[in-house]
């Protein structure tokens, strides 16, 4: 299938997802799970191998600014791990941005 606006998304998952597949901009990144443990916080999300992504959290949904945990994670498959370390006694809103 085609990718007419080059986000690494082809026109078929675009409509499964509802997304417009000629706006890059209008690609959104599903956070498929949170887990806490004694570690931090393990979010993991759906991905495009070889593309990269921020991630970023917030305390409570409509408070403050978002807060970068992490600069740059590249993808390898279609979901992306990234532990945030800080987060070991409570969860955060957390959201991806894809880079590139």
């Amino acid at each position: 299938d085609a990718d007419p606006d080059g986000d690494g998304a082809d026109n078929a998952w675009e409509a499964r997802r509802g997304t417009d597949p000629t706006d890059k901009s209008a690609l959104d990144f599903g956070i498929l799970s949170v887990r806490l443990d004694a570690e931090g916080a393990l979010v993991t999300w759906e991905s495009f191998p070889g593309k990269r992504y921020r991630l970023q959290r917030k305390r409570s949904v409509g408070a403050g600014d978002w807060e970068r945990v992490v600069r740059s994670v590249a993808a390898e498959g279609p979901t992306t791990s990234y532990r945030d370390t800080e987060a070991t006694e409570e969860i955060f809103f957390y959201r991806v941005l894809q880079l590139d």
